[in-house]
């Protein structure tokens, strides 16, 4: 727990879903532990709220949620990207994914789970796979978890939902390779029972994705996905990483 790390979050937010308890846990240690945010999350409910105007609301949360996970401002390094569009931003990404790693020189480096695809975006897998690839440029061995988010919007850890008769069977083969896949690599969990409290309030933070921000209008929010049972998965006393080494061009 007292190895240095650098939390890769692909939006503000996820940083307090996949690994807060993890980060807190580290921070009782002593550890350093910075975060980089790699889009700015403007687009996350653009049809309500000018781009501009949430990304100044997502990154102001993303500052006081770090402070409540036992960071302070001068620990973030906000990359800026555009949420939704990483494919056009990837070499601005990777060139400040390997600068952050060259700066903090972490033992430890958390990144979106490589199975982490949330409907109608890609940003959590490009994340993945940008910062691996500046992981290798970088050459330096590190330890690296990846943290599921979306991963626990499958069932079975939310309800099935109901798909119609057509999608039915599409959707239960879907859901037991996401099992298999899900029991064959994830290898790690972190005990953050004690850390939970806090957790949630690193998480309550963002409240542009927790509440409803303007009254009156159709403003989603994590807690309107499954039923709730998404924002659930989070708070179980432990978190679950896929743990592997890094070395240069070796991915073990």
């Amino acid at each position: 727990m007292a190895m240095p790390a650098v939390v890769f979050a692909p939006h503000p937010d996820d940083e307090s879903l996949g690994c807060g308890g993890t980060i807190l846990m580290k921070r009782r240690s002593g550890a350093r532990v910075n975060i980089v945010f790699v889009t700015d999350g403007g687009k996350s409910h653009s049809r309500v709220m000018a781009t501009e105007k949430m990304r100044e609301i997502r990154g102001r949360e993303a500052i006081e949620a770090a402070k409540n996970l036992g960071l302070e401002e001068k620990d973030l390094h906000f990359i800026h990207a555009r949420n939704g569009d990483l494919e056009n931003d990837r070499a601005k990404v990777f060139r400040k994914a390997l600068e952050a790693l060259q700066r903090y020189r972490p033992g430890q480096v958390f990144v979106p789970y490589l199975r982490d695809t949330p409907v109608g975006s890609t940003d959590h897998a490009d994340t993945n796979w940008l910062v691996l690839t500046a992981i290798q440029k970088y050459g330096k061995p590190v330890t690296v978890f990846e943290y599921p988010v979306w991963y626990w919007q499958h069932w079975p850890w939310t309800s099935k939902p109901d798909p119609g008769p057509r999608g039915a069977l599409k959707f239960i083969a879907k859901s037991l390779i996401s099992a298999l896949f899900f029991i064959a690599e994830i290898n790690c969990r972190v005990d953050t029972e004690g850390v939970e409290d806090r957790k949630k309030i690193a998480l309550e933070s963002h409240r542009s994705q927790m509440t409803t921000y303007i009254a009156g209008v159709n403003w989603r929010t994590l807690s309107d996905v499954s039923g709730g049972q998404f924002v659930d998965c989070f708070f179980r006393g432990r978190e679950f990483f896929r743990r592997y080494e890094f070395i240069k061009s070796t991915q073990q």
